[in-house]
């Protein structure tokens, strides 16, 4: 028969308290750290995305596989639904989809993409 141990109640340090043992992390000052790293759209267009300060990101991104030089790099930060980012004078929105979303065949079926409009979007692929 199995016998039941006593703790000790004479020095608090002899209770633990379920705070005591449950560990807690800071929020990531990034809303959107998972995107992070290489997504692809057709013929070659791609938006890469990497931390910058907190709440801010860098994004690489192809505009016209006809124009190799046209890779640009954009500031983006933290916005309700996506990271926010200015290009060519407008503002826009990378914000998570699925393939079928982005209007695109060659992305139909994906199911972890990224999309600024209808048209152009970035997949990982499966």
């Amino acid at each position: 028969m199995a016998q039941a141990v006593a703790a000790s109640t004479s020095s608090p340090e002899a209770i633990a308290s379920p705070a005591d043992t449950v560990e807690t992390s800071a929020p990531s000052p990034h809303a959107h750290a998972d995107w992070v790293g290489l997504w692809v759209g057709q013929e070659g267009l791609f938006v890469e995305v990497s931390l910058a300060k907190p709440g801010q990101y860098s994004l690489k991104m192809m505009g016209d596989p006809d124009q190799p030089d046209s890779t640009v790099i954009l500031a983006g930060s933290d916005a309700p639904g996506g990271i926010r980012f200015e290009r060519d004078g407008q503002q826009h929105l990378l914000r998570w989809v699925l393939g079928d979303e982005i209007g695109l065949k060659y992305l139909d079926g994906e199911t972890n993409c990224l999309m600024v409009q209808e048209g152009e979007g970035f997949c990982r692929k499966k």
